[in-house]
Parts: structure tokens; sequence; C-alpha cells
């Protein structure tokens, strides 16, 4: 999520439209398959949007889809582990 962003309760919508709220839902429900198969960084992003699952407002909206974004224009990254070398392949407790 952006930097200093917080969502609130003062955020949501009592009523969202149903178009709304199944538009948030997906989002969510994606981000929640990403965390778990493949993306564990997006926890935090995940759990503050589940909060908001009943009554999502436009501010939860706009912050979910930054996620989105920032997913799309990142999806050509990767972490690599490598071995220094010298380093024996067990090298860990256990």
């Amino acid at each position: 999520m952006k930097p200093n962003t917080r969502l609130s309760k003062d955020d949501c919508d009592p009523n969202p439209k149903p178009d709304f709220h199944r538009h948030y839902r997906g989002i969510v429900g994606s981000l929640g398959y990403l965390f778990a198969m493949t993306h564990p960084i997006l926890s935090w992003s995940y759990f503050d949007f589940s909060e908001y699952l009943q009554f999502p407002g436009i501010a939860h909206v706009e912050v979910a889809e930054h996620v989105l974004q920032y997913l799309c224009d990142t999806g050509n990254e990767s972490i690599t582990y490598t071995q220094a070398p010298g380093t024996p392949m067990n090298s860990g407790a256990g």
C-alpha cells in the first residue's frame, strides 16, 4: 500500500451498491489468493482490506486498486537466492 495509508471505518459506506461491493470483494479475494500462494508481502494489505469487506468505501477501493497496479508494475521482478562460493550446502542447524 502507499506509505502512511490508513484505512478507516469513517470511510465505510453503510449501504454500498451491489456492483461496487462485488468489485471490492473480488479485489480482496484475488489478493487473498496471491497472498496465500505467491506473495506473502501482501499479508498486511490483505488483512487490512478484509476488515472492510462488509461496508467498503471509495477510499478502500482506491487503495485496493493501487495494490493491484503495484502488482502489475512489478510482475517481472523476483528474488533470487544464490549460494556464496565456498559455502557448504547444508550450513544450518537441524
